[in-house]
């Protein structure tokens, strides 16, 4: 018996490879809402439309982030196996769903709340 054979197999790239196709696409989709986004600015300001402004132009950033770091991660971490290693890339891979999110509960409290109107007080 070999001592190569006691070693777990690497991980192999495909979520890296799933993860930077897709954040590449959604972040160059959502640089069209983060070039307009400036002009929320000229509503006024309440906690909703901030919130909306910096999940917009977080976003694209969170984006470009995730696909750098999940190379990064998978390179440093893909003779591991364990759920440590696993949750790490997973929180890597995941990193622009902030941005998204913040964006959602800017905009749904500016429908919901607001009315639609960018500068209410609730």
């Amino acid at each position: 018996m070999s001592p190569d054979t006691d070693a777990a197999p690497a991980v192999g790239p495909l979520l890296p490879i799933l993860a930077t196709i897709g954040w590449i696409i959604t972040g160059a989709i959502l640089l069209i809402p983060a070039l307009f986004s400036p002009m929320l600015a000229a509503g006024g300001f309440s906690i909703w439309s901030t919130l909306l402004l910096v999940g917009l132009l977080s976003s694209p950033v969170l984006c470009f982030l995730s696909t750098v770091g999940s190379w990064l991660i998978w390179g440093t971490t893909r003779q591991h196996r364990g759920g440590a290693a696993r949750t790490f890339r997973g929180i890597i891979y995941l990193l622009p769903l902030i941005g998204i999110l913040t964006a959602f509960i800017g905009y749904a409290g500016i429908e919901l709340i607001c009315s639609g109107e960018l500068d209410c007080v609730p």
